[in-house]
């Protein structure tokens, strides 16, 4: 028994393997098997049975010439099939939901946002569900098609149970089992995301991060978080709870924080901290005073504070490169021209890229739904 369940998990993992390479692009099952060391018999296989379910399909393109085969030829790859299947993704922020489909592209077909004022967990829950049946109802394809439910959320969360913890400032929403309350509702299997890795993942299937292997996502607005991905897959820690940035210590003689220590990132990076005191509403208005000597002090300051944390955050995981999300991503550069050349020169490995740039575009729906695609093409932890 137990030589067969290894030979089911291992077949999955394998299937998803495939699946994950043929995301990225046409490839051939010769290349298939060059880059996963499975046998042609065993690709040739998995491959019928991907074809068979509706999940690929055969496309044409030149070949190259390089490659030994003859000019003009064309030969078939594979391709994910476009409307194979679709997920839900629900995110949840501390004023707002956003609710829509997303297709194995990451495509946005539907997207409603509904207003957590007034709304208890249990009521958005319903609200959500509701939502959720009126999209699958106009879009014209069967609900087998629709495979489960992705949420992000601010964390920390316990994504193995779904269940959202106890994130600052969200207090009605501590301990709230929402994949459980979703499924209930929906029929639909459900699966959790802290905001900030499901941000992480977004960035590398569909952002800037595609081509890298290793990175952190910082996340700067009400709160300081972060995800990281080593060597192409998300890094948790051993109980789901690591890469707290916000909460590493810039400060060991600083003042008292939420979570127990002292002088961490968060209390002086957060942009209600940055800002206290000062004559700037918001993130926008202070860079557009960008050069205003006020302004200039609060942005040398903010530069400094994460300086300090990420250069840490480097030299502990390896780091090819820093993504900055949140607010601060929608005019980055007056923090990127302080803090790049505060980081170069304190890392202890050295490279070619910027070390620190700003996220691509997010789309909520679709970092919501990041949990069930993550699932979907890499084998679960």
């Amino acid at each position: 028994m137990t030589h067969a369940t290894n030979a089911a998990v291992m077949r999955t993992s394998n299937r998803k393997l495939i699946l994950d390479l043929i995301r990225r692009g046409p490839i051939s099952r010769a290349e298939l098997a060059e880059r996963t060391q499975l046998t042609r018999a065993s690709i040739t296989q998995i491959a019928d049975e991907l074809l068979e379910a509706g999940l690929v399909e055969p496309c044409s393109t030149d070949c190259n010439p390089d490659a030994g085969t003859a000019p003009g030829r064309r030969r078939t790859m594979l391709a994910l099939k476009h409307n194979a299947r679709f997920f839900f993704g629900v995110h949840i922020s501390r004023r707002r939901c956003r609710v829509g489909v997303v297709d194995l592209y990451g495509d946005v077909l539907t997207d409603d946002e509904l207003l957590l004022d007034g709304h208890t967990p249990e009521s958005t829950a319903d609200a959500v569900a509701g939502i959720i049946r009126s999209q699958m109802a106009q879009l014209p394809y069967p609900k087998e098609q629709f495979l489960g439910i992705g949420i992000s959320a601010p964390g920390p969360v316990d994504h193995r149970e779904g269940i959202i913890l106890n994130p600052p400032n969200f207090d009605a929403w501590h301990n709230t089992p929402i994949c459980a309350m979703l499924c209930e509702r929906t029929g639909l299997p459900a699966l959790l995301e802290k905001d900030t890795n499901a941000r992480a993942l977004e960035e590398k299937y569909f952002g800037a991060a595609m081509n890298i292997s290793g990175f952190m996502l910082v996340q700067i607005d009400e709160g300081v978080g972060s995800g990281v991905m080593i060597r192409d897959s998300l890094y948790r820690g051993t109980r789901g709870l690591g890469t707290e940035i916000g909460h590493t210590t810039i400060r060991y003689d600083g003042p008292p924080c939420r979570c127990g220590g002292r002088g961490c990132l968060e209390n002086y990076l957060r942009i209600p901290a940055l800002l206290a005191g000062s004559r700037f509403a918001d993130w926008a208005q202070l860079t557009g005073c960008a050069n205003e000597p006020d302004a200039a002090r609060i942005l040398d300051c903010a530069a400094e504070y994460l300086a300090a944390a990420l250069v840490n955050a480097f030299n502990l995981y390896d780091l090819e490169q820093v993504f900055l999300s949140g607010e601060v991503a929608a005019c980055p550069q007056p923090l990127l021209d302080r803090l790049t050349p505060l980081v170069s020169a304190r890392v202890l490995s050295r490279s070619s890229r910027t070390p620190v740039s700003a996220c691509s575009g997010r789309l909520p729906v679709r970092t919501g739904a990041m949990a069930v695609l993550y699932d979907f093409f890499q084998p679960r932890e």
